[in-house]
């Protein structure tokens, strides 16, 4: 039996933060040489919804919402602090078919995947705060074009593909 990489038994909820800047730039991480999961790729800032349950067991709700997860995650990996009260689009949910390559049969990743389009006082108030930390060696801004021709981590290239369509969708009412 191959190894779980999870902590949970079942599904493993995680977030997933799309962060565009008023000049069309979006925040990534290059994630740890040391990550179990595509160890020095590019990924959105993301992480583990926080849970009561204990290792081995099945996931349990109750800690934290998949929105407080996304701000905890952001903060930790790039340093870039929002208000709980911000409006975070959803994007969707992607669960499992190896979205992940620790997914297996007794445990895979759902994402809950969020944009963000900061503002500028919030993104010219905290732009040089910016950095890699936590389990991302690196936080930058790179322009949502050259993203697109990036191979990220993950199924985030899809969810890039999904995030672009909701600007666009917006952009046109």
């Amino acid at each position: 039996m191959k190894k779980n990489l999870y902590y949970y038994q079942g599904e493993n909820p995680t977030v997933d933060l799309i962060v565009v800047n008023p000049n069309g730039e979006v925040l990534i991480i290059r994630r740890s040489s040391q990550s179990v999961a595509c160890p020095s790729m590019y990924a959105f800032p993301g992480g583990f919804i926080d849970s009561k349950a204990l290792a081995g067991e099945l996931w349990e709700s109750g800690l934290e919402t998949p929105k407080e997860a996304a701000i905890r995650e952001l903060a930790e990996e790039t340093n870039l602090i929002l208000k709980k009260d911000i409006d975070l689009i959803s994007v969707g949910e992607y669960v499992g078919n190896n979205r992940d390559p620790r997914d297996n049969e007794y445990s895979w990743s759902k994402t809950h995947a969020f944009l963000f389009l900061i503002d500028l006082e919030i993104f010219e108030s905290q732009k040089k705060r910016i950095k890699g930390m936590d389990d991302a060696d690196l936080a930058l801004w790179i322009n949502i074009s050259e993203l697109q021709k990036t191979k990220l981590a993950f199924d985030h290239n899809q969810i890039l593909i999904d995030a672009i369509a909701l600007i666009r969708e917006r952009t046109v009412r």
